[in-house]
């Protein structure tokens, strides 16, 4: 936890949860763009189909279920 003092007003800040706050922010208008370009749902290593498992439980996958758990090896 941080302190910060806005309008002079001391506060608390978890600065991890707003920095998941601003991942996931960005990890979504990235998403929006792949929707944009009609590349959403294509696995940007293989272009392979993303499972609708995945996308339904991580709509930001931008990874195949192959390529999705290999890096984590």
């Amino acid at each position: 936890m941080e302190r910060i003092a806005y309008r002079g007003k001391s506060a608390e800040v978890d600065l991890t949860a707003i920095d998941r706050i601003e991942k996931g922010l960005k990890d979504i208008a990235h998403v929006l763009s792949l929707m944009d370009e009609g590349s959403f749902g294509l696995c940007k290593v293989c272009g392979a189909p993303i499972d609708l498992s995945i996308l339904e439980q991580a709509p930001t996958s931008t990874e195949c279920s192959i390529h999705r758990f290999t890096r984590w090896r």
